[in-house]
Parts: C-alpha cells; sequence; structure tokens
C-alpha cells in the first residue's frame, strides 16, 4: 500500500468545496479532487466503466445524458477500476470543528485580556474573519496559523490511522 502525505491531506481536511471533494487513492498514495458530478456518474454507471464489452461511444452519450463533461475514456476506466476498493473519501473538517480549533488556541493564550478579546471576536457571524482580524491586530496570526497547522496535520495522522493506511 502507498503512503500519504500528511501535509496533502491536512490541506485536503482544511477545504470545503461546494461541488468537488478530495479522496485518496491507497494504489499510490495521491489525493485526487473529483467533481462530485463525476463521483456520482462513476457510482452510478461503476459496472458500465469496468466492461469492456462497452464502447466508448455508449459511455460518451451516458455522460451526455448526465450531462457530464467530457473525459478522456481511458483515463475515466481507470479511475473506476480503483473507485470502490482504492478510493477513499476525505471528509473535510466541519465548520464546527474549525471553530473549536479556534477555542483550543484561545484556551492556550497566558494572557487573559487577549483571550477575552478573542472570545468576544468567535461570538456570531463572521467569526472567522473577526478572529483572524484580531489576531492580525495583536500580532498573534502567525502563531495561530503553526498552530492550527500542527492540529491539521495530527487529524490527518489520525485519519491514515483509523484508515490503516501509511503515512509520512
Amino acid at each position: 500500500m502507498a503512503t500519504i502525505k500528511l501535509d496533502d491531506l491536512a490541506d485536503a481536511l482544511d477545504t470545503q468545496l461546494e461541488e468537488s471533494s478530495w479522496y485518496v487513492d491507497t494504489r499510490n498514495g495521491a489525493l485526487c479532487l473529483l467533481e462530485e458530478s463525476l463521483a456520482f456518474f462513476i457510482d452510478n454507471n461503476l459496472d458500465c466503466l469496468l466492461n469492456k464489452n462497452v464502447s466508448d461511444e455508449t459511455i460518451l452519450a451516458l455522460m451526455k445524458s448526465e450531462l457530464i463533461d467530457e473525459y478522456d475514456i481511458d483515463a475515466l476506466r481507470e479511475l473506476a477500476a480503483g473507485y470502490d476498493e482504492a478510493f477513499i473519501f476525505v471528509d473535510p473538517l466541519s465548520s464546527r470543528e474549525q471553530y473549536e480549533i479556534m477555542e483550543e488556541f484561545i484556551d492556550g493564550i497566558d494572557d487573559e485580556n487577549i483571550r477575552n478579546l478573542l472570545y468576544v471576536a468567535i461570538e456570531g457571524k463572521g467569526a472567522f474573519r473577526r478572529f483572524k482580524d484580531s489576531l492580525a491586530a495583536i500580532n498573534q496570526l502567525s502563531e495561530y496559523y503553526a498552530y492550527h497547522d500542527h492540529v491539521l496535520i495530527c487529524k490527518a495522522q489520525e485519519w491514515c490511522e483509523e484508515k490503516d493506511l501509511a503515512f509520512e
């Protein structure tokens, strides 16, 4: 089994996308960004894509009928070949989990005045922007990003361990 790069996985865990999702290809350790429509198409047409007797023209017609952009058929068949067994969906951190990272960072600050300032900043709508603006104003933004990156690497490592995947 291939080795997953924790930095790449941490980036995927930190990225919320509306119409695409990250997957780990366990055959080579690569992270693959797939459009939701393409992943759905593969899910629904897996048998057809894996069947060598189904012509490329038939697959192109299926794609067109489902309003899927045309992809290289050989690449699509290769993707389908490992889809069920080799591809693992990477569920990005939720807004709540990202918010908890901010709270944990604030909890680690010794200065009570700064802690209070940051707790006020994360209340209500616009919390992420106000939090970062407040950190910038007190020259703590780089410390937060270092903490945030460390937490993401730890979460990426936990993710790999849960899936029994090698990592570096």
